[in-house]
């Protein structure tokens, strides 16, 4: 039998609150994801299984450590920022946009995307530099956020950020021509709720362009120590993931990051943090 004990009070809430928000984002994902499938695939057909903000299949707290304790996502920001020299770097495999099931590493069929982050800064203040490249397709995106509020009991902490903020992203060849890169600015914030132990990360924001010009938010929980389970929706569709922490050391962090994006296409991710 499981024990009883830190199952009651304001730890179980916290628990319970967070797996209601995961139920929910899944529930209402599976109705609203296929109303913008097409129109998001054919506009920002290279976001579309990770932006590599930072969050993204990495965990950031509020002090602008890297590593996995934080907040994690899966395409939207969150609210704190590295710092101090912190840094991350990853690669991660997303389905065919078509749908249809395909292994492989390259290709029209797999979306495939390398990313480094680097942050500088105080801690509380960071200021992130993002690079990611997209399978074989010439081009590159550059981003950037920073961090003006820091998180404190009351109030939670923001970043602002642009999204492509150079636009070099060149059209791919059998698509429309007026595909391309778009330079997108968002706002978000993030909040740590419960105790010390099992913390969940709450984040909503505002974003232009790949955002929809509109809301997103999500939500990431510490299942264990080293487990989190991540539920989003990011202006277009709901995406829900699990990651885990390969090394648990307090310095480096090897991130194996399992997602589903629209709820039923794989995304499989490995991410270094230091």
């Amino acid at each position: 039998m499981l024990p009883t004990k830190g199952l009651i009070g304001a730890g179980a809430g916290s628990r319970l609150q967070a797996g209601g928000a995961l139920l929910a984002v899944a529930a209402l994902g599976w109705s609203a994801s296929s109303f913008a499938q097409v129109h998001f695939n054919e506009k920002y057909y290279q976001f579309r299984s990770t932006c590599g903000l930072p969050g993204n299949m990495y965990g950031v707290n509020n002090d602008g450590d890297i590593g996995f304790a934080g907040a994690m996502s899966e395409c939207i920001p969150v609210g704190y920022t590295p710092s101090n020299s912190s840094w991350a770097a990853g690669v991660v495999w997303a389905q065919s946009i078509k749908g249809e099931f395909h292994l492989g590493v390259s290709g029209h069929g797999i979306d495939d995307t390398a990313t480094a982050c680097f942050g500088v800064g105080s801690k509380g203040h960071g200021v992130a530099l993002i690079w990611t490249g997209v399978d074989q397709i010439p081009g590159k995106v550059v981003s950037i956020q920073g961090q003006p509020i820091s998180e404190t009991r009351k109030r939670p902490a923001v970043s602002v950020g642009v999204l492509d903020i150079i636009r070099e992203r060149d059209p791919v060849r059998d698509l429309p021509p007026r595909v391309k890169g778009d330079r997108s600015f968002y706002i978000a914030a993030t909040k740590r709720l419960g105790g010390p132990h099992n913390p969940v990360h709450a984040t909503v924001g505002f974003g232009t362009a790949r955002f929809n010009n509109g809301p997103f938010f999500g939500v990431c929980w510490d299942v264990r120590r080293r487990i989190k389970l991540i539920g989003e929706y990011d202006g277009y569709k709901w995406n829900a993931a699990i990651a885990g922490d390969l090394l648990g050391t307090r310095e480096h962090s090897l991130v194996l990051f399992l997602g589903a994006e629209w709820l039923n296409r794989p995304v499989i991710g490995v991410t270094y943090a230091h």
